[in-house]
């Protein structure tokens, strides 16, 4: 078997057994909100590289995770292009005046385990409440719950 095929083979069973959802939780509960290098968050997490660079591509794909200006890693030194939970501030025009930028506000996500049992608290940061409802309805696919609901964290 060559290498790529028992790579397929591999990423099939980590899929199946939920692997790849735990990781991907713990990457976003690591991201910093000013930004994390791949190699901080695997510090963080503990998770190796390689499995934090595939599901970062994979939250990125989704529109979970952005990436921003080019920065110095905290750890290696180098020219790194860090990654943000999406939430980015857009400019909008009110009824008067200037563009403004729009307040993002935190809201906690509610979710409960396939189980019944278990629930799940997080906290993201969107515009409004829709956008919150987008991401963690994303946030929640990844991480295997049954989304409930949003509210502004006070």
């Amino acid at each position: 078997m060559s290498v790529q095929t028992t790579s397929k083979i591999t990423y099939k069973e980590i899929s199946k057994d939920g692997t790849t959802s735990k990781q991907s939780k713990a990457i976003l509960d690591a991201v910093s909100p000013t930004g994390s290098s791949l190699k901080e968050i695997s510090k963080k997490t503990g998770i190796e590289i390689n499995a934090v660079s595939g599901r970062v591509n994979e939250l990125k794909k989704s529109g979970v995770l952005e990436v921003l200006e080019k920065r110095k890693c905290s750890i290696t030194g180098r020219l790194i292009s860090p990654v943000i939970i999406t939430g980015k501030k857009k400019k909008y025009r009110g009824s008067r005046g200037p563009a403004k930028t729009k307040k993002i506000c935190e809201y906690e996500v509610f979710a409960t385990g396939v189980d019944r049992k278990t629930s799940v608290k997080t906290i993201i940061k969107a515009r409004d409440p829709d956008e919150a409802g987008r991401i963690a309805q994303i946030f929640c696919k990844v991480a295997g719950v049954t989304f409930s609901h949003t509210k502004v964290k006070v």
